[in-house]
């Protein structure tokens, strides 16, 4: 595992099938499980959903790889029109860490919209440094207000989770006057106490109808100093052992 890991990934959409893949690679040693993405729509009972899977993206390269929506997106159940993705994009780098980046519009009433990312596997590290930031924009398209309400414990919009358990829980939902736009941020950074081999998203909230909304977020795991200079330690000694035998 290199120095100075981190990785990103951020959200994307598209109808495909749930697959996984792996990298192996000079430094890296991580995979992704289970669907790229799902993004599910729900409003008056009724709920769209699109997953990104392998056969949307183009596979990883040097254990990176990204996807970009085409254009516009429509959810839609039994030929209705639940909310629209107007952008969405993700990537990965599996070295490990999450970045998301979307930009949705709710129907003719309320939607909840819920951002579920695949996993991020990589070499077990003990107690991680962790950093999770999050954003999210409401805008009013309507002239009567607009609302994003955080459906996650605590009324808050995104979370952050390692395979230890949660790790973040951020930002408060936000309201947006007439024709307004508004937007709340929060972040958090500290060590993980334990041995963490996996993280993954999520972003939850209700959007109020025909308004705009739109989120980024970014979770990154690095090791802890220590583990770092123990490392190069090891790496300077066996350089040490290897010019000794040599001379």
């Amino acid at each position: 595992m290199r120095f100075g890991m981190k990785a990103v990934f951020a959200i994307a959409v598209a109808a495909a099938t749930v697959a996984s893949a792996a990298y192996a690679g000079p430094g890296i040693d991580g995979s992704l499980s289970g669907p790229l993405l799902t993004i599910t729509a729900v409003a008056a009972g009724k709920t769209a959903q699109w997953q990104l899977g392998w056969d949307q993206f183009p596979g990883l390269v040097n254990g990176k790889g990204a996807w970009r929506s085409p254009g516009l997106i429509e959810l839609r159940s039994n030929g209705d029109l639940i909310a629209s993705l107007d952008s969405v994009n993700v990537f990965y780098d599996v070295d490990p860490a999450v970045q998301l980046n979307f930009s949705v519009t709710a129907g003719n009433t309320v939607t909840t919209f819920i951002f579920t990312s695949s996993t991020v596997v990589f070499t077990p590290l003990v107690n991680p440094i962790a950093t999770a930031t999050a954003a999210v924009t409401v805008t009013d398209n309507t002239g009567n207000g607009a609302t994003l309400t955080g459906l996650l414990a605590g009324g808050k919009v995104y979370r952050a989770d390692t395979d230890l358990g949660n790790y973040a829980l951020l930002v408060n939902g936000v309201s947006a006057g007439l024709f307004q736009s508004n937007t709340a941020t929060e972040n958090l950074a500290g060590t993980i106490a334990g041995t963490v081999s996996s993280i993954s998203s999520q972003f939850s909230f209700t959007l109020t109808p025909f308004d705009g909304a739109s989120g980024t977020s970014s979770f990154t795991v690095i090791p802890e100093p220590g583990s770092l200079l123990a490392l190069g330690s090891a790496l300077a000694g066996f350089a040490g052992l290897v010019l000794r035998r040599k001379a």
